[in-house]
Parts: structure tokens; sequence; C-alpha cells
């Protein structure tokens, strides 16, 4: 029997069925069914961390979009700590992280339907999922925008340690939002992001951007000065739910 996740009491773990694909899919039908705040589904897999969080947010739609930028300082922290910072991270807007310029790790949100945008939605999903080894139909280095820890050299982690050290550092950085604001998250992501400063090329709801990156504004939007102007990209437009990670 798999033993559960050791995580902060705040949550409660469960292990994903062997029947279901992956943590996301059974994460977003345990929260349209009542899950409480906190339930964290964990797919005990070797070669990825597949993991999905319940929350229930006390703010509107439109205001919960910067929890991804939150939850991708989480996973880079996660990364971080489990590897002991042999390789740093680089964060990508608005979920995704890369190692040596490959792509390795990724957050995404799904939030319930609701008619307004001011309105609270009744359950919202973080997902995250981090690349630990190549599948074995893929070769390792063909692709240069991906990569994985083991193709890094880091290859004594194992899910498990990611998923527990991602649930600590996310209640880290939520603590951090919910008493100092989105400064001290906008700061610190962009921190982690500074290679893209300048030059950055992105595909952005389709569209592809070429431009310098200016910061992120109050709403955890990219800023970005491009050749047309001063252009901002809203999380909401961004926030597409899924990810090739999957």
């Amino acid at each position: 029997m798999i033993g559960k996740l050791a995580l902060p009491p705040l949550y409660e773990p469960v292990t994903l069925p062997p029947t279901v694909t992956d943590a996301p899919t059974y994460a977003l039908k345990l929260a349209a069914s009542g899950a409480q705040a906190g339930t964290f589904v964990w797919g005990d897999r070797d070669d990825m961390l597949d993991c999905a969080l319940v929350l229930r947010p006390e703010i509107s739609a439109a205001e919960v979009g910067p929890v991804v930028l939150v939850a991708a300082l989480a996973l880079s922290d996660a990364i971080g700590s489990v590897a002991e910072g042999a390789v740093p991270s680089e964060l990508i807007w608005p979920g995704e992280i890369r190692l040596n310029r490959g792509t390795v790790a990724s957050v995404w949100l799904d939030l319930a339907d609701t008619e307004e945008r001011a309105q609270t939605p009744p359950w919202a999903v973080i997902s995250a999922s981090v690349r630990i080894a190549n599948r074995p139909d893929e070769e390792g280095g063909e692709r240069m925008d991906q990569t994985s820890l083991r193709q890094e050299g880091l290859g004594d982690i194992t899910s498990r340690m990611l998923a527990e050290a991602f649930g600590r550092y996310f209640l880290t950085w939520m603590d951090q939002w919910e008493n100092g604001g989105f400064a001290p998250i906008a700061k610190n992501w962009m921190d982690r992001a500074t290679s893209t400063a300048k030059d950055a090329v992105m595909m952005i709801g389709g569209e592809l951007i070429a431009g310098s990156v200016e910061g992120l504004d109050e709403s955890g939007g990219l800023v970005l000065e491009t050749s047309q102007g001063r252009r901002v990209f809203h999380l909401a437009d961004a926030l597409v739910p899924g990810s090739a990670m999957r």
C-alpha cells in the first residue's frame, strides 16, 4: 500500500486511483463534488510529478489569477530544495519553469464557471507537473526546448519528494500573498525571470510576441515593450487549462 504524502495538516492528501489518468482530472471531479480546500491529489509516478490542489477562493474570479504565479514560485523552490540548488531555474510567464533553457515544469489553473468575473468561483484547482525523466519513446536532448531533471543530472529526485516540497512552499508563498499583498510576489517572480527581460519571444494566447519584459502589473499581467509599443497581457487570457507537460 502506498503511504500518504507527508504534508502540513492544512492538506488532505489523496493518492490518484490507478484507473484515473492524471491528477488534475481527478481533482476537478473532486472539487465539483464538494471536496474541501486543501485536497491534494498526487499521482505516484516515476517519470513525473503529477499533482493538483483544490482551493475554495474567497476572492473573485478576476482576482484569483495570481495564484498561478504563487504556485510557480513554490514549484521553483521545491525543485531547488530537493536538487540542493544544483541548477538555477527560470520562470516564464505565466506558469512555466525552465532549466538550462529547456522546459521542465509548469503550473496551471482551472476555475469553476461563473456568470461574471466579479463573482467568487465555488472552487479552483491549481495543478503542477515536473518532468523527472524522459519517456521511453523520447531521446534525451532531442528537443532543445524541453528537458527533465535526470537529463540535467538530478537522478535521485522522486515525485514524492517534489510533491511534499511543493505543498510546503505553496503555503509559504500563499501566506506572503495574503499578508503582504501582490508586490513581494511580483518582485520575487521577476527576480527569477531576469534572463527573459530583454529580447523575449513568447507565445501568448496563440500569438507570437517579441519584446522586452518590463514587469508585472498589479493583477499579475505581463507588461511588454514591443515594436508596436507597450502592451499588457492579462492573466485571464493566458491561463488556458492544460499543459504540454501532462
